[in-house]
């Protein structure tokens, strides 16, 4: 590696594996590496053993917390997303009175590990009441087998009801939620 830019896939990789402090040191040390330098990390939040972790991101702060999501609640939607199918998924949710309150309450949209926080920072400013999180490691989310955009996870009591890919429209959302027990 010869110049600064040849060194953003180490960056990238050190960012994804979460060694935030060492991608840091390598960002320093090549300043024209050209790439969004990653939010802080705030420590404090309460992580419980064997609950699955993603960053939750403020990009007003330009910082980020890890944060432990229960599943085990008598109803959570999860999410995987980040995709402009997504985003149409999320717009719906967002503006139809039915589904706005259930997703706001249940649902986690959540971003792989490799997702680009620049990426979900802007998620979230489209889409403020849909945000978007990040897995902390897709590992810990083992009960997700699928990482392809959208796919919906329905659990209850922390057992999967139904899973469905894929972003048709509304009703065909409500449906699939209807047929998860989620929504009647």
């Amino acid at each position: 590696m010869a110049e600064d830019q040849d060194y953003a896939g180490l960056y990238q990789a050190l960012v994804t594996s979460r060694q935030f402090a060492n991608a840091e040191t390598v960002a320093r040390q090549h300043p024209a590496l050209g790439v969004d330098a990653a939010p802080t990390l705030v420590t404090g939040s309460v992580l419980l053993k064997g609950q699955p972790t993603a960053l939750s991101l403020d990009a007003q702060a330009h910082t980020m917390r890890r944060e432990a999501f229960d599943l085990s609640q008598p109803l959570r939607i999860v999410i995987v997303a980040s995709c402009h199918f997504s985003e149409d998924a999320a717009r719906a949710v967002e503006s139809d009175p039915q589904l706005r309150p259930l997703f706001a309450q249940h649902a986690i949209w959540l971003a792989s590990q490799s997702e680009a926080f620049q990426s979900v920072a802007e998620w979230n400013r489209k889409l403020p009441d849909q945000p978007i999180h990040v897995a902390w490691q897709d590992s810990e989310w083992s009960m997700l087998d699928d990482w392809s955009m959208p796919t919906f996870y329905v659990f209850r009591h922390g057992r999967l009801a139904k899973k469905f890919r894929g972003w048709f429209d509304v009703q065909t959302l409500k449906q699939s939620l209807r047929d998860a027990g989620a929504l009647r």
